[in-house]
């Protein structure tokens, strides 16, 4: 078996050993490849949020917290106690893991006291062969276990990761050097028996055997020790994170998939002269050429649906950003268009539910969720479509999956999505529609009886394909519009010409035509069917109205303009940012733009430029180039009583905001009730207000701290460090490692 021979899809986390390297997928499940050896195991079903690989035996982190550990149970190292463990590691013939209070408990062989763990509180821990290290919580490090090569012999100061080898152990300061200790073998790669880590800054290590790797900020990686098998020479390019086993490495790209290198010797002849080794492929005949798929339909993203770039629900309509943030308007009844931040590839807006596709392939729902329309299942995708109480997904492997309700009346039944490989997906109110890979036409779901005939498609190859209330329509090959289903309206009588696209909404239709300019049809009850005038790129049908996209980039809407869903913003933005019922954005030269509830003047910000806003429930604060806070609307609490500056970055909650100096150190104000701006000292990087509390990532070791009323989130902060934490009124979230880690 070939330990390079890393398994396709996307990945999380990675841990290795001699024997196997074993992987956390996007879905959290886990995956291991290497040596078939039985003694190593299988890992077991279901979901886990942390992996780590032992010398013949594997644990792992469920997502409630219990370890679970597979292999060789020769010691007891894969009978872990009871209990939950915020991180858990894996030697050779024994187990640790790091408790919720910041104990370690560890449990297998105890030959050399790797089991007597030391009376402090950690918050992070790494297990080495026969050794074990921790980070206490004030950054020092402790070592026990086995220590007649300096191994667990570590220098002062303060660190934020540890990773630990056979003979060795290494440390990442805070400053992102890296300073290793113990023996490394051979000599000739050390300093006189001393471990030598390489100059520079580095983001992660990892240790085995022999060797270290590490993955620098630019995400390109470095190694050092024993280079038998190749191990030590990483491919170029850039990881997000390395591990590393005994005679391999392997590595996360950029894209999330695993790159290994070594287990092999290096090129050139070995052995005697003249002895040549056996081909193994001689005498073996080729293997047959696979019958290649049929290329999908063209367009695969069609620009009918608003390519995904723009959509319009019953009520409410959103858009992609071009720095690929999600913006939306009109109704917020249940929240549908409270957009999360993160960077998005595309959107799909429903009647009361909204469903973003983010830029990993993972899909996020926001707004109502009565029937499950807003609980998309793990996966990825590459397209997502919204109707009324449904969502549907095009996976990235061409199948299709929907979640919700399509039928109003009646029970969801998921088995409706059909089988088999589709190019691209379209959502109305009751059902969707799809071209599959080999142009024709299939649709699905629920309704009233009198638009059971949308879901019948006419035989033919589409291009692209647009579900509406009671009809759909579809853009075939040479580019003439079919429609079919309900007519009451006119909705299913094509206007005459070619077109690029087409979009179905309640009781109309709307194309695109190849000039770009846009006709309309049906019912015209609001102005639906008197389309603007120019050039477009994109359409999308919702409610009563439609929007589409201009080649510069800016958004138009036409029809019923009730609850504000044709206002689209004005202009192209750089930076946008949504309170609970009103919007801002800057523009590129700073100029702060309010649209949404203006009750207390909260959507009319004042002169001047900014660098960065943050909004909540009836007030708008920003943070002007000169490091300035100004807050408008509400005044309830002292809210708008910012104390003096400069800041470097804001954050406020509903009635209280705080800010982050340039030195590291937090000023906060307004509402104290629960002693939520009464920050602690130190430095900090990072802020987070919620509505009783503060958080705030110190600048050190890169930990959590909190204040104020913050009993909801439990303890009061998480083992470990984080990259950015980001808070609500009843739990908290941290970025640690690419990994997102709750509590609360």
């Amino acid at each position: 078996e070939d330990l390079t021979a890393a398994p396709e899809g996307q990945f999380v986390g990675l841990a290795a050993n001699a024997l196997q390297t074993c992987g956390l997928r996007l879905d959290r499940s886990v995956v291991c490849w290497g040596y078939p050896y039985t003694s190593l195991g299988s890992p077991p079903a279901g979901e886990f949020r942390d992996v780590s690989a032992g010398l013949s035996h594997t644990c792992a982190l469920r997502g409630d917290g219990e370890a679970a550990c597979w292999g060789s149970n020769t010691d007891g190292q894969s009978d872990p106690p009871s209990g939950t463990f915020e991180a858990v590691s894996a030697g050779w013939w024994f187990s640790c893991g790091l408790r919720a209070d910041n104990t370690v408990e560890c449990w297998g062989d105890n030959s050399d006291g790797r089991l007597d763990v030391p009376p402090d509180r950690f918050r992070t821990i790494a297990t080495g062969h026969h050794h074990v290290c921790g980070i206490r919580l004030e950054g020092t490090v402790a070592c026990w276990g086995e220590a007649q090569d300096g191994q667990a012999d570590p220098p002062g100061g303060e660190f934020l990761e540890l990773a630990a080898g056979e003979f060795h152990t290494c440390g990442l300061r805070a400053g992102g050097t890296v300073e290793c200790w113990g023996y490394l073998l051979p000599a000739e790669f050390s300093h006189e028996g001393v471990v030598d880590a390489p100059g520079g800054k580095f983001e992660t290590i990892s240790s085995s055997n022999e060797h270290t790797c590490g993955v620098r900020p630019d995400g390109t990686v470095d190694c050092w020790g024993p280079n038998g098998f190749l191990q030590s020479s990483p491919p170029e390019g850039t990881f997000s994170m390395v591990a590393a086993g005994s005679a391999h490495t392997c590595g996360i790209r950029a894209d999330m998939t695993v790159q290994c290198w070594g287990g092999s010797h290096p090129d050139g002849p070995f052995g005697p002269a003249g002895l040549a080794a056996p081909d193994p492929a001689a005498g073996t005949e080729p293997e047959p050429e696979r019958e290649p798929l049929p290329d999908p339909p063209s367009p695969v993203s069609p620009e009918g649906d608003g390519g995904g770039i723009i959509s319009v629900g019953e009520y409410h309509a959103c858009g992609v950003r071009v720095d690929r943030s999600v913006a939306c308007w009109g109704d917020n009844t249940y929240g549908e268009t409270d957009a999360p931040r993160g960077l998005f590839e595309s959107v799909a807006a429903g009647e009361g539910h909204t469903c973003g596709l983010r830029i990993d392939n993972t899909a996020t729902c926001w707004g109502a969720n009565s029937r499950g329309q807003s609980d998309p299942p793990n996966g990825q995708f590459q397209t997502l479509v919204a109707g009324r109480d449904f969502t549907c997904g095009l996976a990235t492997d061409a199948t299709v999956s929907c979640w919700g309700h399509f039928d109003t009346w009646g029970d969801f039944d998921s088995r409706l999505a059909p089988d088999g490989e589709f190019a691209s997906i379209s959502g109305g109110s009751y059902h969707a529609c799809g071209v599959r890979i080999d142009a024709t036409v299939a649709c699905w779901g629920g309704g009233p009886a009198s638009a059971a005939e949308a879901h019948t498609a006419p035989q033919g190859r589409f291009k692209s394909v647009s579900a509406g209330t009671g009809h759909s329509c579809g853009v075939r090959i040479g580019g003439a519009v079919e429609c079919w289903g309900r007519n009451d309206h006119g909705e299913s009588v094509v206007a005459a010409g070619e077109f690029t696209a087409v979009a179905a909404g309640d009781r109309r239709t709307c194309g695109l035509r190849v000039d770009g300019t846009i006709t309309c049809w049906g019912a015209d009850w609001h102005g639906e069917t008197k389309a603007p005038s120019g050039q477009f790129v994109a359409i999308s049908a919702g409610g009563f109205y439609s929007c589409a996209l201009r080649a510069d980039g800016t958004v138009t809407c036409w029809g019923g303009g009730y609850t504000g869903r044709t206002d689209a913003p004005d202009g192209a933005f750089e930076f946008l940012e949504l309170g609970v019922f009103h919007g801002c954005a800057l523009d590129a030269g700073g100029r702060a733009s309010c649209w949404g509830s203006d009750s207390l003047g909260q959507a009319d910000p004042p002169a001047g430029v900014f660098s960065a806003l943050d909004l909540s429930f009836e007030h708008s604060c920003g943070l002007t180039v000169s490091g300035k806070v100004e807050c408008w609307g509400s005044s309830e609490f002292g809210i708008r009583g910012t104390p003096d500056g400069p800041f470097e970055a804001i954050t406020t909650s509903h009635w209280h905001g705080c800010g982050l100096r340039h030195n590291g150190s937090v000023a906060c104000w307004g509402n104290n009730t629960h002693g939520q701006t009464d920050p602690p000292a130190g430095e900090f990087s990072a802020l987070s207000a919620a509505l009783e509390y503060t958080c705030g990532l110190r600048d050190d070791d890169r930990t959590v701290a909190c204040w104020g009323g913050h009993w909801h989130l439990g303890p009061d902060r998480p083992a470990g460090s984080f990259s950015a934490i980001a808070t609500s009124r009843f739990y908290g979230c941290g970025l640690t490692f690419g990994v997102v880690r709750c509590w609360g």
